[in-house]
């Protein structure tokens, strides 16, 4: 009988805990989760894992999530990544905020920045729960992705970005003004090479 109660237990604390890690990112489109998950863990270092291997347009555009293990918040993040489609921040006017079935109301959209795409895309429909870009290079393959009210520790976000495969290092912004580097600036993120874009 014992036994019988601690397989219960164990069944039903299971069941509590599956909300912690899965459905950081809403369904959007053909993706039903985060094409890629980032994880800040609570030493520094950086997890990467893929919930979803289908980019939410059925093509290459991608949702970012992120988890925020660490002690402190987290305010902002430098994002580099290229892919089949172009730079990371080549909004082209189909965010993940259009898709079905999370549509825009599952969206937050702080004010943006002047920042516009060479397709005349600010990336307002790729705000997810409230991001907004700076500082974006000419390649329009690095920038600045910035969290409203900033990630909490053991918070999460999720937004979308454009055929984000390559590599490039991560930063976020500590809760002092400099921005801290992740592991000296050595930390590299390599991202996965989606399908080429229709």
């Amino acid at each position: 009988m014992k036994r019988i109660f601690c397989v219960l237990f164990l069944i039903a604390a299971l069941g509590c805990l599956t909300p912690l890690f899965a459905g950081v990112c809403p369904p959007a489109g053909n993706a039903a989760d985060c094409n890629l998950l980032i994880t800040f863990t609570p030493t520094g270092s950086i997890s990467l894992s893929y919930p979803d291997p289908n980019p939410y347009d059925g093509s290459d555009d991608i949702l970012i999530g992120v988890v925020n293990n660490t002690p402190t918040t987290i305010n902002s993040l430098i994002f580099m990544g290229s892919g089949n489609g172009g730079g990371a921040f080549m909004f082209d006017g189909d965010g993940a905020c259009l898709y079905p079935p999370s549509y825009d109301s599952v969206c937050s959209h702080p004010p943006l920045g002047s920042y516009t795409s060479i397709y005349g895309d600010n990336g307002y429909y790729d705000q997810g729960s409230g991001v907004w870009f700076t500082n974006v290079n000419g390649a329009e393959d690095t920038g600045t992705v910035h969290f409203y009210g900033g990630i909490a520790p053991g918070g999460t976000a999720w937004w979308s970005l454009e055929s984000a495969a390559g590599t490039g290092p991560i930063q976020i912004n500590g809760p002092e003004p400099a921005t801290m580097t992740l592991l000296g600036g050595s930390m590299l993120v390599l991202f996965r090479r989606f399908r080429n874009r229709k």
